[in-house]
């Protein structure tokens, strides 16, 4: 059946379909305009025939702007993906990817492009754009990009070993450090499972890992493990989940670090604070550790104490519970400035010191070695030396005892040279003083000079004999003496000495002990010391001598050095005089050493008296103090021997004249002259010898009986004894008289003679040689002239 429309229905149905069309234009138009995206309705040769709102934006000019301009003004040319985009739409109709565009400013953009080529109705070919700007994507991607590779940085360049693994505990990242330490080889590691790297591993750490999985985060700061070559090693580690965007749980992190070194450090310094400890506690030298206290201008003015070990208790007696926290001054108030000054320059500057020091306070020498263990402290490290100091002091006692010997050897070797020549020289002068004296009448003026020259004489002839006394090279007998009894009968004497406005007192001590002491050296001694106190009463004063008796044991702590154990019998003469300084007394035994004025002393007096003491085996102890006074005590060793009464020997000698021969041997030849003169004077014949070859021609060549020698005892050819001794081979009867002004130890020991010999010491008086050659060649006893 065949209709038809009328004009009407056809136009009407027209408009309809155009109503139609332009309501799905309009609707084209709108879902384009208000499309996020630009879109472009381009013709394939670049022309553009349409653009979109969001185009308009995008590129910053208007429709029209983006017509007339094409695609070229669009597009960034220079992008390398352009042509490979035009390329792929051509051959396939679509493109889906990314280019460069630019806007109006210049400004590349990169943007996301969908694009396909159709036809319109007409059958005309065009193609649509669709462009959206991914600048802030990319940016985002661009941060997401360096995230990853900071947190891939940080975890490969981690101190700690770090492992980041999936849910399935497969690899996702790992360190260098945990590959190091596992011992795990890099190559494809990621995306392992953990388990199969490790399959050794214990189930303990399997459910460490089920439970971070689960959310947990477990650590522990020390624990073993075996890694998978055996090796056992400490390690800190923790293990914790990771999350996903979405809040789930992306797997876990694993930080692990293999603290072996530093547990042996620890161990070691465990072990090194215990070794610290008990060297501490147990070591022999002091230990102290302190801080500096400062002033406000930061001068140091005292120091706390921190810390002691036993030892410092042991060495100074302070306990550490009675001075840590407590200053130097609150424990010692009368600490020298110098142990404040030398420890705050150590605990200031940080500069060590070593030193000795002798510790007021403590009464002990120390050897310190003070040093910073931090700034504003110090500590020391000390041992006592008490004992080495006192050695070392009583070394340089002892040498400078050796060296006052070796001076008194000078001395005593100058002083028998001078004295042998000296007394023969001065025997010679008063000898012939004393024949002229005999030869002029008494009321003669020449009597008065030839006084005087016996008097220089005699004061020559004493201090020839101090000199010899001080070195111990005077010639004496000494006897079993009692000290009380000889400085008894020295009292009148020593009063006129010593003058009146001195006051003496005398204080012996009942039943006191015999000495053995030769009786002229005993006159030497008491006359020096009062006259040395003497001196220094500068006025009215007093002098005490008193006598006393002391005995030492080895280890009593009283006796002297210089003295055996043993029985002493002391004798002490105290002054209230001017005292001495310590300078003065270290000085008072020095020969020719004097306080006095020029002319006042020879500096002699002490000296002899110390000399004298020496050779008796004793020993002389000082105390003074300068304007107190002075007190001598001379310690002399107990004579065993029984006391008998003495009476002189030659108080009994009345008859001074004799016919007797002597041989007379003497190298002095004037001394020899005037020595025969004066006994051929006596009436005796005198066979005089200048040498020791004389001597034994003239007794070979002699028939006549000899009575007795008189001989020199230093002389050149042969000394005095062995002529003696060789003479008396030839005549046994003979007896025998020595002279001398010094012996040399020819008959004495170190000037002690020998008791079995006969003794006379030059110079001496003809009186004296009368009496004592008179008494020798009358009795058997042994003599000795005693000295003037």
């Amino acid at each position: 059946m065949t209709s038809s429309l009328s004009h009407e229905e056809l136009e009407k149905q027209l408009r309809e379909l155009q109503t139609q069309v332009d309501s799905l234009n309009l609707l084209y138009r709108s879902v384009v305009d208000n499309s996020l995206d630009a879109i472009l309705l381009t013709i394939p040769d670049g022309r553009i025939l349409a653009a979109n709102k969001a185009a308009t934006t995008l590129f910053q000019r208007s429709e029209q702007e983006i017509i007339e301009g094409g695609r070229a003004a669009l597009v960034d040319v220079t992008d390398p993906r352009l042509r490979e985009a035009l390329s792929s739409r051509q051959l396939t109709g679509r493109f889906f990817g990314e280019i460069n565009f630019k806007r109006v400013d210049g400004s590349i953009f990169p943007a996301e492009v969908s694009t396909s080529i159709f036809k319109d109705p007409a059958g005309q070919q065009l193609s649509s754009m669709i462009i959206r700007d991914i600048s802030e994507r990319k940016k985002a991607e661009q941060a997401l990009k360096h995230s990853e590779e900071l947190l891939r940085y940080i975890i490969d360049n981690a101190s700690s070993s770090v492992a980041v693994l999936d849910r399935d505990m497969r690899y996702v990242y790992v360190s260098r450090k945990y590959l190091a330490d596992f011992n795990i080889d890099a190559k494809n590691i990621i995306g392992k499972n953990h388990y199969e790297l490790m399959p050794d591993l214990s189930d303990k750490f399997r459910d460490i890992h089920r439970r971070a999985l689960a959310g947990e985060v477990l650590h522990n700061d020390r624990e073993t493990f075996t890694r998978g070559d055996g090796s056992r090693v400490w390690s800190q580690w923790s293990c914790l989940p990771w999350y996903e965007a979405d809040g789930s749980t992306g797997g876990i992190i694993i930080y692990i670090e293999i603290i072996t070194k530093k547990i042996l450090v620890e161990e070691a310094l465990r072990e090194s604070e215990q070794n610290y400890r008990t060297l501490f506690r147990e070591m022999h030298n002091g230990f102290a550790q302190h801080e500096i206290i400062c002033d406000r201008h930061g001068k140091p003015v005292d120091y706390r104490f921190l810390e002691v070990n036993p030892a410092f208790e042991r060495l100074t007696g302070l306990k550490a519970e009675e001075i840590i926290g407590k200053t130097a001054h609150e424990i010692m108030p009368d600490l020298e400035p110098y142990w404040i000054d030398t420890y705050g320059k150590v605990a200031l500057t940080g500069e060590p010191f070593l030193f000795e020091r002798y510790s007021e306070p403590l009464g002990k020498h120390f050897e310190i070695t003070a040093f910073c263990p931090k700034h504003g402290q110090f500590a020391c490290i000390f041992s006592d030396v008490s004992e080495r100091k006192n050695s070392e002091q009583e070394k340089e006692r002892l040498q400078t005892q050796l060296q006052h010997s070796q001076k008194l050897e000078s001395v005593g070797q100058l002083a028998g040279g001078v004295a042998h020549d000296f007394n023969n020289m001065l025997g010679v002068i008063l000898g012939h003083a004393e024949l002229m004296k005999k030869s002029v009448d008494k009321n003669s003026p020449i009597n008065s000079d030839l006084d005087q020259i016996i008097a220089a004489g005699e004061r020559s002839v004493k201090l020839t004999r101090q000199l010899l006394a001080f070195a111990r090279r005077q010639t004496v007998k000494p006897e079993t003496t009692d000290l009380n009894d000889a400085v008894d009968s020295m009292l009148k004497m020593l009063r006129r000495l010593i003058g009146e406005n001195i006051d003496l007192v005398w204080r012996p001590k009942s039943g006191l002990w015999p000495v053995r002491i030769d009786a002229s050296q005993l006159d030497q001694l008491m006359a020096n010391l009062c006259v040395n106190s003497r001196d220094a009463i500068h006025n009215v004063g007093q002098i005490i001598i008193e006598t006393d008796m002391k005995s030492f044991r080895n280890d009593d702590k009283l006796r002297p050095q210089e003295l055996a154990a043993g029985d002493y019998v002391t004798i002490s003469v105290h002054d209230n005089g001017c005292g001495m300084n310590a300078e003065v007394q270290s000085r008072i035994f020095e020969p020719f050493y004097t306080t006095k004025k020029l002319g006042e002393g020879t500096g002699l007096g002490l000296a002899t008296v110390y000399g004298i003491v020496k050779q008796n085996g004793g020993f002389i102890n000082v105390s003074s103090e300068s304007g107190k006074g002075t007190a001598m005590t001379i310690f002399l060793p107990r004579d065993f021997a029984v006391l008998e009464p003495k009476t002189s020997e030659l108080e009994s000698v009345t008859k001074k004249r004799g016919n007797e021969t002597i041989l007379l041997v003497e190298d002095e030849p004037a001394l020899l002259k005037m020595t025969s003169t004066a006994l051929e004077r006596l009436g005796y014949r005198i066979l005089a010898a200048a040498t020791p070859g004389e001597a034994f021609e003239l007794l070979s060549s002699s028939n006549d009986t000899i009575h007795l020698l008189i001989t020199d005892v230093i002389m050149p050819e042969m000394n005095g004894r062995k002529l003696s001794l060789e003479l008396k081979k030839i005549r046994p009867e003979l007896k025998v008289l020595y002279m001398s002004g010094y012996t040399d130890d020819v008959i004495a020991d170190h000037g002690v003679l020998d008791r079995d010999l006969n003794f006379i010491e030059k110079p001496f008086t003809h009186n004296e040689l009368s009496m004592i050659v008179r008494k020798v060649l009358d009795e058997e006893t042994i003599l000795k002239m005693p000295c003037r």
